[in-house]
Parts: structure tokens; sequence; C-alpha cells
């Protein structure tokens, strides 16, 4: 394995947004069965986004950004801005 000794932990960033949705899920706490039945997806659904199967369409991120704003409305953050991950 190369290690750039340039690397820091401050350096890593989302790759893209399904690496932000596995990242919110664990900072929220919840299982995928959990965050599915939150944003009302199947859990199949979800599992095939998180293992590359199925790509993470709008409505899905709609439906994300949805549950976010109902459960968070104090302090919500768009999942999706990058600014939010920095």
């Amino acid at each position: 394995m190369n290690h750039d000794k340039s690397t820091r932990l401050d350096d890593i960033t989302c790759e893209d947004k399904v690496e932000k949705l596995v990242l919110l899920m664990r900072r929220l706490g919840q299982t995928q069965y959990q965050f599915s039945k939150n944003i009302g997806v199947s859990n199949s659904l979800l599992n095939k986004v998180v293992n590359g199967l199925s790509p993470l369409h709008s409505r899905v991120e709609l439906k994300i950004n949805n549950y976010l704003e109902r459960a968070f409305s104090d302090n919500a953050d768009n999942l999706f801005d990058d600014e939010y991950y920095q």
C-alpha cells in the first residue's frame, strides 16, 4: 500500500453522496433499516444504494432532506451541501 506522508486526517473528504449518506446514518446512530423507515424508502433500496448496486436518485435525496428538516428543524443542514462536511 502506498502512503503519501502529506495525507492528514484533515485532508480526507467525502468522495460522493453515498459516502455522505453512510456518514449521516452513523452520526444519527441509525441502522440502514431504521434510516430507510425514517425517510420512507424500502430497506432493500437503501441497501442497494449504500452497496453501489443502485444510484442515489434525486427522489431519495429529497426524502432524506425532508426527513432532516422534520427531525432537526432547528438546525437542519442539507445533507448534500459540501459545506456540511468541510
